[in-house]
């Protein structure tokens, strides 16, 4: 968890620069794209790296983020800033990581158990990060991990 958070704190001058940004054309088409029913997911794998906290194990394995879930977490989710991120969503060892053609474009993705996401949309220096909280995606994740944000029926 240590090292989690110390990489978070240092790509926070990064994440919260491309993120505070205007929505640009190429988010409002990846927003569209799963508005519409033009994206396909190529690639959908659970990664567990926090097993120095054993209470949260056992409620990781339990788990199950389907292309479906992908699909309601992107459609549901709103574009949240690095400092947003950071203060407002807890970051768990568990994730899903994958890939997916939107309207043609390949982007890699992270969604963390803890309802924040990471979508990339390149490779290597050049990639740009955006980060996505979704506080209305309370079914999509164990209970243990649910911070209500305030609203009961969130869902």
């Amino acid at each position: 968890m240590k090292d989690r958070v110390a990489i978070a704190l240092a790509l926070l001058p990064i994440l919260s620069s491309s993120a505070t940004e205007p929505a640009g054309a190429l988010r409002r088409e990846f927003y569209e794209a799963f508005r519409t029913g033009q994206v396909r997911i190529i690639e959908l794998t659970k990664e567990v790296s926090g097993r120095e906290h054993p209470e949260d194990v056992e409620p990781c394995g339990r788990w199950h983020l389907t292309e479906l879930g992908v699909r309601t977490f992107f459609l549901r989710a709103e574009p949240i800033t690095g400092p947003e991120w950071h203060h407002g969503y807890d970051q768990f060892g568990c994730d899903y990581t994958g890939t997916l053609v939107a309207r043609g474009r390949t982007y890699k993705f992270t969604i963390n158990v803890g309802a924040s996401a990471f979508v990339y949309t390149g490779a290597g220096a050049g990639a740009d990060a955006w980060i996505y909280g979704c506080k209305h995606c309370k079914r999509l994740f164990p209970r243990e991990f649910w911070y209500d944000y305030g609203n009961a029926d969130a869902g």
